[in-house]
């Protein structure tokens, strides 16, 4: 990814956010929903912050990060507007983060993995820094799902964005599941981006610790 095209939009993604409609607060509003209430969560590539507001309520801790500052800044202002004291920032790599093995209860990664080029290292780290019987949340959009998301991503391409794969909503959890993932549960929310929501734990992880 482009972190300085990330810098440089960081002040319009929200904006940009709304003209998708409104399946991203729908997702977000799900992931918060399979999260226990003592549960410290990591947002990783955590944007603007509208997951991490959205977890933090029901949550004891969310630790958001991006490896861009500006999205860093942003999600940390709109948590202290919202009055939302349990939610750290931090700059971080997704595909290297410095958080301790077992660290988190649960961790979301929210429409970033179609953009790296290395998909596979963010599920790996999230899987290392979550624990054994944790939840990986995984809402990702799958634009390969309709040609007129596939058009709107030529269109917006145009503006800097690029992603690295497009994905259907089978082809993502069939993605996610040869990456040692078990897919419990997932939603697909229709709209421009068609936005597929996926909730998942890591197989026989706590075998290969043992």
């Amino acid at each position: 990814m482009d972190k300085a095209f990330w810098e440089r939009f960081a002040s319009l993604y929200d904006l940009a956010m709304k003209t998708r409609g409104g399946a991203a607060d729908e997702a977000a509003a799900w992931a918060a929903a399979r999260v226990a209430p003592d549960a410290r969560v990591l947002d990783a590539a955590c944007g603007t912050g509208l997951f991490a507001c959205a977890l933090a309520p029901g949550a004891a801790r969310v630790d958001a990060c991006d490896y861009a500052p500006a999205m860093v800044e942003r999600t940390r202002a709109k948590a202290a507007r919202l009055g939302l004291a349990n939610v750290s920032c931090s700059v971080e790599d997704a595909c290297a983060l410095s958080f301790a093995d077992d660290a988190f209860d649960a961790a979301v990664a929210a429409n970033v993995l179609h953009l790296l080029d290395r998909p596979e290292a963010a599920l790996a780290e999230l899987s290392r820094v979550t624990k054994a019987d944790g939840l990986l949340i995984l809402p990702n959009y799958v634009n390969a799902e309709s040609d007129g998301a596939m058009r709107f991503q030529k269109l917006i391409g145009a503006a800097g964005f690029s992603p690295a794969r497009s994905w259907t909503a089978d082809g993502y959890r069939a993605f996610l599941e040869a990456n040692g993932l078990v897919v419990e549960e997932s939603r697909l929310f229709d709209a421009r981006q068609p936005l597929l929501v996926a909730a998942a734990r890591v197989v026989g992880r706590a075998a290969r610790r043992g």
